[in-house]
Parts: structure tokens; C-alpha cells; sequence
């Protein structure tokens, strides 16, 4: 058989195999996950109205490794042992490496294991992996070659990690994450076999087919889920791919490729961390901030914000594939530009973390100014991150108290997530008042703001201490005074929140009203 034909019939191999496994594994790893009640429930974050299975990973990950054997057995032997070569102990390591993730995945899943331990995790396995020399070592961007040096191992232990957690981020609603990880897996394929590497070829081709027959239980309503355990196999797996891929095509397409197939993930994850470090909370932090969560507040649903954010990504992708074969990376750069300045403009998302961006350095330039007029103002600004109700009058009604008692700085957070609401606001005293407070006794706190028993955000404050005050304590009591319209008004948001969402519709669940849109940060200069 020729060579050619003999790559054509492993790839469907391949590609059919992997998804006739996993459309007939996976009703067996859910039926097996009921009865040992390893499933999620629904509540808190949670808005499924029954619990469902977990443990699709498994399944996922089973049906891909059987294709990729049976691609390879039921074919010549000879053959695709001349084109592994030198390939093979990295693709072991893969193999090991995707195994040691599920393990920690569905540890996660069973007893919700903390970031930064699930972090330790993933840099012990993606580094097994740079030692077996899966590295990004130079990249190219319009013919100029960038060698990295001493930053090779930091740099690609970073991509393989970020791989690693940015499937899981998009994880949020039924199907999503399996089709685009379909998508991914497809491009890659596209791109390394116009190349003729094949193994990377069969291995994307087999893990495409296990998400399309995965696809059968997971697209909403889902029988079962992926769990941090299949998601996190997902974007290891094509994260290395796109490594290995990086190394071995030429230098014209060594870093733009790989960034504009991830493009999407890439975005929504770094949007996921502007929004929350310049909002004052930790990465690892959850929200409803994500694409699909933009699309579902504006009446979407899973359905349709699953299938448009997936071809939104098949855009981004086939750019990729076209870069490829016409040698243009403009088409690719131009392409996803076009695409991140389409969400941001129609307000479909990006929009927010794009205004706190531009906020922070706003307002680092006038810090940064000698225009002295611009330092003796207060300053604070605030973003509705999410929801429809008007927080900013409460917000200024804070701003407005506080010089009177006494406070140099106020920085609000609201999270309820099951209800879409969200606001950051952050304030600041002039200058003149914060020098005063490093010369006087001054003191902070960070209050958590719990109404009816559920944590719904927290108050960072800080001031200087009152002389005329008999104690501390009588100073912070009346300052927790004026925070009683704020509680007042996240009782009243939950209430009416609540009660929206338990009215009955003509769809499965409750959609939340639309989001007017977002207001932009806004400095005041009154005090």
C-alpha cells in the first residue's frame, strides 16, 4: 500500500475508532459513576437541576488510547514504526503523563482539591514531560526568530500548564468544552499531517473521535461530565501536541499557529485573570465571567452559546490551517484580531476586563503625572461586572460617608454567582488624606460581607484612627453603621434575584433576565 494511502486509512482508523469506543464506553463509566455515587450535585454554583455523573475523563481518555493502538495494530506495522522514530519514549511520556493527570483530575472531582495543590500537581507531571525534551525552545513571528534561552524550561512548563487549565476554564457549560476541544484537536490534526507527522496526526485524529461519541452524552441536557479529570487530560494532551508540532514545523508558523488555534481559551483564561486580580481576588477564584456565562446572562441558551463560541473557535482555527498552507501569517493575525475585536465591541465579551484595564493604567498615569492638582482628588471607579441591578447607588452613597469617617480607602466586592450578580468598586482618599494616615495611627480590615448565612462578597476598608474616639471598637461600630444600606440592599437583590429564577419557563431551566449593558469605570473628583 502507498504511503499515502496507507497515512489516509490510519487516520480514519483513527478518527472512527476513537468515537466508536467512547460512544460505547461512556454509558458504561456513567452507570458505574451512579452507583458509586461519584456524580455532581446540584447547588451552590451548580445550576443542573438533578445530579450528574462524572467520570466522562475516563472515558474520553480510554477511547483514545484504544484508537491510537488499533489505528497502529490494525494497520502495517512496519510503516508507522519508521515515521515514530525518535518519537516514541515522548509519546510514553505523554501516555504516563495523561494518566498522572487523570488521577489527579478525578481526585479533584471526588474531594475538590485546592488550587494551589492541584497546581503542584501539574508542574510535577508537565515537567516529566520537558524532560523528556518537550520544549519550545525559539519562536517566530514575521520571519524575525526569537531564541529563549535560559527561559526554555520556565516557558514551556508555562504553556503546558496553561494548556493544562485552559480547557478546564472553559468548562462551564454542557458540551462546551468537548467541542472545542474536538475542534482543536481536528486543526492540529489538519496541520501536522499536511506535514506528514504522523503520529501527532493519529493521536489529535483519536482524540477528536472520542469527544465527537463523548458528544452524544455531554451535549445539553448532559447524562454525564467531563470532570476536571477529562478536561484537564484534554488540554494537557493537545497542549503537548501543539508543542511537539511547534518543533517540527517550520519557523514561519512556530508560535502564531499554536496561539491562534488556542486563541478563544487564551482569551477567555486571561480575561478570567485580569478580571480577577484587578477585582482583588485570587485566579484560582471561581465567577461567572466567562464567555459562555456573557452569552447565557443575555438569554442564550447552553445550546446555542456551546455551538457559537465552538464556531467561533473553528474561525480562529481554520485561519490556522489556511496560514499553513498559503504560508501568511497575516491571514492568522488578522483573523483572530478581527475575532477578539468583534466580542469586545459588540459587548459580547472581553468588554469589562478591557475597562478595568484600561482603568488601572489611567490611573497609574496620573500617579505617574507631576500635575499636582490631579493627586489632591479622590479617585474610585467602578464596573458592574455582571447583573442588572443598579449597585452603583449604593456604591456612591458609600463614597459619599466616607471622608466623614474618617476612611482613605473602600474596595467592594459582590459575588453571587447562582443569582448573576457581581460589582467591584474601588475607592481611594487624596493624597494629602493618605499622607496623613502614614504620619497618624490608621487602621484595615477586610469584612466579609455574609447575609442570611451566605457569603455574597467583602469589604476592604481602611482609615485613620479617630482621637476623639473612647476606643477602637466604638470607632469601627460606627463606621459598620453606614454599611447597613449595602446589606439591606444584597438582601433585597437575592430576594427578588431568587425569585426570578424560581418562575417557571418554557425551557428546562430558568433563564436569568438579560444584562443591560455594562457601565465603564467612571472617576469621581468630589469628595
Amino acid at each position: 500500500m502507498p504511503v499515502s494511502e496507507y497515512r489516509l486509512a490510519t487516520y480514519t482508523i483513527a478518527l472512527l475508532l476513537g468515537a466508536l469506543v467512547s460512544y460505547l464506553l461512556t454509558p458504561i463509566v456513567r452507570e458505574l459513576a451512579r452507583r458509586f455515587d461519584f456524580v455532581d450535585r446540584p447547588g451552590g454554583r451548580k445550576t443542573q437541576a438533578t445530579a450528574v455523573a462524572l467520570g466522562g475523563g475516563i472515558a474520553v481518555f480510554g477511547a483514545t488510547l484504544a484508537a491510537v493502538v488499533g489505528a497502529y495494530v490494525f494497520s502495517d506495522w512496519s510503516v508507522p514504526q519508521t515515521f515514530v522514530g525518535n518519537d516514541a519514549p515522548l509519546l510514553a511520556g505523554l501516555a504516563a503523563a495523561a494518566t498522572a493527570t487523570l488521577a489527579l483530575g478525578l481526585y479533584d472531582d471526588a474531594a475538590d482539591l485546592r488550587g494551589r495543590y492541584k497546581l503542584i500537581g501539574q508542574l510535577i507531571i508537565v515537567s516529566l514531560l520537558v524532560y523528556l525534551g518537550l520544549q519550545i525552545d525559539r519562536f517566530s513571528f514575521f520571519g524575525r526568530e526569537i531564541s529563549l534561552g535560559w527561559m526554555t524550561i520556565p516557558f514551556s512548563i508555562f504553556w503546558l500548564v496553561g494548556a493544562t487549565n485552559a480547557i478546564n476554564l472553559l468548562d462551564g457549560i454542557d458540551g462546551l468544552a468537548s467541542s472545542i476541544g474536538m475542534v482543536l484537536c481536528l486543526t492540529f490534526a489538519a496541520i501536522n499531517g499536511i506535514y506528514g507527522h504522523f503520529p501527532e496526526a493519529v493521536v489529535m485524529l483519536a482524540l477528536a473521535g472520542a469527544l465527537f461519541g463523548f458528544l452524544r452524552y455531554n451535549f445539553a441536557p448532559a447524562s454525564i461530565y467531563l470532570g476536571d479529570a477529562g478536561s484537564m487530560v484534554i488540554g494537557l494532551v493537545i497542549g503537548a501536541i501543539a508543542v511537539q508540532t511547534h518543533t517540527k514545523t517550520p519557523a514561519f508558523i512556530a508560535m502564531t499557529i499554536p496561539l491562534a488555534v488556542w486563541a478563544i481559551p487564551i482569551l477567555d483564561s486571561g480575561a478570567a485573570i485580569v478580571r480577577r486580580r484587578l477585582t482583588g481576588r485570587s485566579i484560582f477564584a471561581p465567577d461567572r465571567g466567562h464567555l459562555h456565562h456573557s452569552l447565557l446572562t443575555r438569554g442564550w441558551s447552553v445550546r446555542q452559546a456551546s455551538t457559537f463560541i465552538a464556531l467561533v473557535c473553528a474561525t480562529t482555527c481554520i485561519s490556522a490551517v489556511l496560514g499553513v498552507l498559503w504560508h501568511n501569517e497575516w491571514i492568522v493575525v488578522g483573523t483572530v484580531f478581527l475575532v477578539v475585536a468583534f466580542l469586545i465591541s459588540t459587548r459580547t465579551f472581553g468588554h469589562i476586563e478591557f475597562a478595568l484595564l484600561r482603568e488601572r493604567m489611567r490611573l497609574t498615569g496620573l500617579s505617574l503625572r507631576k500635575d499636582e492638582s490631579h493627586h489632591n482628588l479622590p479617585r474610585h471607579g467602578a464596573v458592574r461586572l455582571q447583573g442588572n441591578h443598579e449597585w452603583e447607588v449604593v456604591w456612591e452613597a458609600l463614597v459619599e460617608a466616607a471622608p466623614d469617617y474618617r476612611l482613605t480607602k473602600l474596595q467592594l466586592t459582590i459575588h453571587m454567582p447562582r443569582l448573576h450578580e457581581a460589582f467591584f468598586g474601588n475607592w481611594k482618599a487624596d493624597k494629602t488624606t493618605l499622607a496623613e494616615a502614614k504620619s497618624e495611627a490608621s487602621w484595615k480590615a477586610t469584612l466579609p460581607l455574609i447575609v442570611d448565612g451566605e457569603p455574597v462578597g467583602k469589604l476592604q476598608i481602611a482609615g485613620i484612627a479617630d482621637p476623639d474616639a473612647r476606643s477602637t471598637p466604638a470607632q469601627l461600630g460606627q463606621v459598620l453603621d453606614f454599611l447597613e444600606p449595602l446589606e439591606d440592599d444584597i438582601r433585597q437583590v437575592r430576594e427578588q434575584a431568587a425569585a426570578r429564577l424560581k418562575k417557571p419557563s418554557g425551557s428546562a431551566e430558568a433563564k436569568p433576565a438579560p444584562s443591560p449593558p455594562h457601565e465603564a469605570l467612571v472617576e469621581t473628583t468630589s469628595s
